[in-house]
């Protein structure tokens, strides 16, 4: 495989506040037998590679501000846009968080977090296209040894799939022991 990741940021400073603006490029490429058009048979062992890469691409773009209200309350918000690319997954996502943490005194800190991210498109959930033998044992009360059933898994990866989104939520309270 080969990736190509390029990142640029910078951090701006005001009074009592940050805000960093970024651009990040991500292009992953791979050559595997179990990843072209036609079926891949496990069995077999056939490990011809082709020269024939399959890509993924993310460009995203992202702003993370940090702004310090009080000498003892703070809070962070971050955005983040991903574009992948059209002959892969025409999914484009924006996530974002939400933090905040406030300063009861030097030693405790209390924190909270709300964020909401995607997993990104992965090589094998778009493009595996294998075919191989398994064995689903079957046991019995009466038996001692399982009954093994002869399966044929056909494993096949779809190009448009849905991203998987998730939302946390954080509390949590800091404290330095003296």
């Amino acid at each position: 495989y080969i990736n190509f990741d390029a990142n640029l940021d910078y951090v701006f400073y005001l009074e009592n506040a940050s805000f960093r603006p970024g651009i990040s490029y991500r292009r992953a490429s791979y050559d595997n037998p179990a990843i072209y058009d036609h079926t891949y048979y496990y069995a077999d062992f056939d490990t011809e590679f082709k020269n024939t890469f399959r890509h993924i691409s993310t460009l995203a773009f992202s702003l993370l501000n940090d702004w310090r209200i009080t000498s003892n309350f703070r809070l962070v918000t971050g955005l983040r846009f991903d574009k992948y690319d059209k002959d892969f997954n025409s999914n484009n996502t924006l996530t974002w968080q939400i933090a905040s943490t406030y300063r009861l005194n030097k030693d405790n800190l209390l924190r909270g977090v709300y964020a909401t991210a995607n997993r990104s498109p992965f090589i094998f959930d778009s493009y595996l296209n294998v075919e191989t033998d398994a064995y689903w044992n079957l046991f019995y009360f009466d038996f001692t040894e399982p009954i093994g059933t002869p399966i044929k898994l056909y494993l096949k990866g779809q190009t448009h799939n849905e991203l998987v989104n998730v939302s946390t939520i954080e509390f949590g309270w800091r404290s330095k022991y003296s």
